[in-house]
């Protein structure tokens, strides 16, 4: 953009009794996660289409969790994967009004590492680092999650399992044959809210770099 497109965005957003921001997997491309459809190297063909639902998870959650889990998502288990300057730029941004949420579709966790206020991030798709059993709906107690399961038995295919009623337990993240109301982490009614009253909405393109 032009200094004065970004002027004048500037101003938009002062003026603006409401702001929301809206971030995509792009902006987390710079920092060395794949983009689900997009990039050099988009997973969505390769792993998505074919493993990325909860139909899937049921029918063989130990080569659901070891091919796609980790397959997809592996990177975001690697040290060298940090905040870029789009993080930090956009955390640097909102903590100047409360008011203001963030609804991400990422699930990476790198908002939250670049500083940004928990109470205006709403992940929408979930996150990468808390688990919960697959069964919540008719687990007594299900809905509440942990922050970290044990994988180290997947090669022989053992998988993590709910201590409460036995069914596997999976990430916190939406599937691509759920719905935004199948679990309260996703706050689909707090994003429907925020977009519903926004008097400017901001979408983030990709960072151009780290």
């Amino acid at each position: 953009m032009m200094d004065a497109d970004l002027e004048r965005v500037g101003r938009w957003i002062r003026a603006a009794s409401s702001v929301v921001y809206v971030v995509g997997a792009g902006l987390s491309v710079p920092s060395g996660v794949r983009a689900y459809r997009s990039g050099s190297q988009p997973i969505w063909a390769e792993l998505v289409v074919e493993w990325g639902t909860r139909e899937k998870l049921e029918a063989d959650p130990a080569a659901w969790w070891k091919t796609f889990w980790l397959g997809a998502h592996g990177d975001l288990f690697r040290d060298d994967v940090m905040p870029n300057r789009g993080h930090r730029a956009l955390a640097r941004l909102v903590a100047r009004d409360p008011r203001d949420p963030v609804i991400t579709q990422n699930v990476d966790g790198l908002h939250r590492r670049a500083g940004h206020p928990e109470g205006q991030l709403v992940e929408i798709h979930g996150r990468h680092d808390r688990f919960v059993c697959s069964a919540y709906a008719r687990c007594p107690g299900g809905d509440g999650a942990v922050d970290r399961v044990d994988l180290s038995g997947l090669d022989a295919g053992v998988i993590p399992r709910c201590a409460r009623c036995g069914a596997p337990m999976r990430p916190l993240v939406l599937l691509f044959d759920e719905l935004y109301e199948s679990h309260p982490a996703f706050q689909a009614r707090r994003a429907r809210r925020a977009l519903d009253d926004a008097s400017v909405l901001v979408s983030l393109p990709p960072a151009t770099s780290s």
